[in-house]
């Protein structure tokens, strides 16, 4: 038998559905993941007192009308409320019923339901992930997951709080159906911005003036190491390059709405943007660190 395999290989024992039934496109809804959410949620919290409880906790949150009046007391039908939420209230809902398991004594229960909600978001192919203190993001791949996470946790300092608050937009406009490459790729580089700005001064990010502002920071970062040097000169041309591209899906008074870009090339551009970001913070110290002439 020949060694080489397929790049999808079938998995021994595996469902037919898991091998060959593939969405193309990500969803961003499926009952069939709402209801196994459910089942999930019904064996973990299985008090109807402490469903109760959550129902109102939801109500208290997030504003909306679950509790039902029976013929002696108040309830949560938890079927219905898994099926009936909103996406986003769903979302928001999964978030709530981890944070709710703690103070009702079902803390050792948390880690045991997140990874059970993702496997489902997985399995069901959602375009969804959940971070491990289960609030649901947009999930691309794991390596724009990763490179999100390495961004967001960059980006920690007060310093940075515009640049997180943009962080956050790209993410409601990646969460978007259908979703908003144009608004993403905006709020990526708006958080960019706010960090050149706050280390140059001025009003917006100038290419032409790019490679005078970065450059000398990293060879003064890099001092004693040639290649590093010439690597990191490279990558604040990409930086102009970006920059440049980014402008195509930035709108102008006067100037027609740009259409939406394609998927694929709003992940690459974002993803591109999420690294640049957490770069210019990590180079920001060095220009807050250096003499004054």
């Amino acid at each position: 038998m020949s060694n080489d395999s397929p790049i999808n290989v079938a998995t021994t024992g595996q469902r037919y559905s898991r091998n060959y039934e593939r969405e193309e496109v990500l969803r961003h809804d499926c009952p069939r993941a709402r209801r196994r959410v459910y089942r999930i949620a019904d064996r973990t919290l299985p008090s109807p007192d402490n469903r109760l409880k959550f129902g109102l906790l939801v109500e208290e949150v997030i504003g909306i009308d679950v509790i039902e009046s029976g013929p002696y007391s108040n309830y949560l039908s938890f079927e219905q409320f898994w099926h009936n939420l909103s996406r986003v209230d769903f979302f928001d809902a999964i978030t709530l019923f981890y944070r709710f398991l703690a103070p009702v004594g079902r803390r050792d229960a948390q880690k045991g339901f997140r990874d059970a909600v993702e496997k489902v978001f997985r399995e069901r192919q959602l375009a969804y992930t959940l971070d491990e203190d289960c609030g649901v993001h947009p999930y691309v791949d794991q390596e724009f997951d990763r490179n999100l996470t390495v961004c967001v946790r960059g980006l920690a300092d007060e310093t940075f709080a515009a640049a997180r608050y943009n962080i956050e937009t790209m993410e409601k406009a990646l969460q978007g159906v259908p979703l908003d490459g144009r608004q993403a790729i905006r709020s990526v580089y708006d958080a960019a911005e706010n960090i050149y700005q706050q280390m140059f001064g001025g009003n917006q990010i100038k290419s032409g003036e790019i490679a005078s502002n970065l450059n000398p920071i990293c060879q003064r970062l890099h001092q004693g190491h040639q290649r590093a040097t010439s690597a990191a000169a490279k990558e604040v041309a990409s930086f102009k390059a970006w920059v440049e591209a980014c402008h195509n899906y930035r709108h102008e008074d006067g100037q027609p709405e740009p259409s939406q870009p394609p998927e694929e090339l709003t992940i690459l551009m974002v993803s591109q943007g999420l690294s640049f970001v957490r770069w210019l913070a990590s180079l920001s110290a060095p220009v807050a660190e250096a003499p004054t002439e």
